[in-house]
């Protein structure tokens, strides 16, 4: 992996990806380094997000980016997993990307 000056990892330049840019972007295929995309808007959506999402995967790398899901919790042995399904959906949601 190319690095800074600084050491740091060279990662380029990395783009969210909203549904605003599906029809530019599966249409022109950018130069991009990367994208970005909110895990939660792919947790239970089918069709079109899951298309886009899935075509991106194979032409870019993309970085998934949760902002509601709760911490992870400091011991399995100390505390029980969250009852809700959210951890379910996010995984299937993550192996698509």
């Amino acid at each position: 992996m190319e690095r800074r000056p600084d050491g740091w990892p060279a990662l380029g330049c990395g783009v969210g990806l909203r549904t605003e840019h599906y029809d530019l972007i599966t249409r022109e295929w950018p130069p991009m380094d990367w994208f970005e995309a909110i895990s939660e808007n792919f947790m239970d959506s089918g069709g079109r997000p899951r298309q886009i999402l899935e075509q991106m995967r194979r032409r870019y790398p993309v970085a998934l980016h949760a902002v509601s899901l709760p911490p992870a919790l400091p011991s399995r042995a100390t505390a029980p997993p969250p009852p809700s399904a959210r951890p379910t959906r996010w995984t299937r949601a993550t192996s698509r990307a």
